[in-house]
């Protein structure tokens, strides 16, 4: 199936913290939900650059920014019911090819 990336659209992503990336990690420990944020148009081959941010269940820290997921989202996304955040101090940019 092809997915056709959008902003807010929400994938599951191997999404790379800093904390992971700084020990040479060069993808995430497990696939995540995370949001599609921007969207670039699309090149000559059909990829696109897409940015993505991760949603957790871990609360923003002190000094972390991030959105609450509403209740009603979380349903209708299917999560557990569980408090989820969609950090935004964190972004992954990684290139979306046609037939991804």
């Amino acid at each position: 199936m092809t997915i056709i990336p959008k902003v807010g659209l929400v994938v599951k992503y191997d999404f790379l913290w800093k904390h992971e990336a700084a020990t040479g990690q060069e993808h995430g420990s497990k696939d995540r939900p995370s949001a599609i944020i921007i969207v670039s148009d699309e090149n000559e081959d059909g990829s696109r650059k897409v940015a993505l941010c991760a949603i957790t269940h871990t609360p923003p820290f002190q000094n972390e920014k991030a959105v609450a997921v509403p209740a009603k989202v979380s349903d209708h996304l299917g999560f557990d019911g569980l408090k989820s955040w969609i950090k935004t101090d964190q972004v992954n940019t990684v290139i979306w090819n046609k037939g991804q």
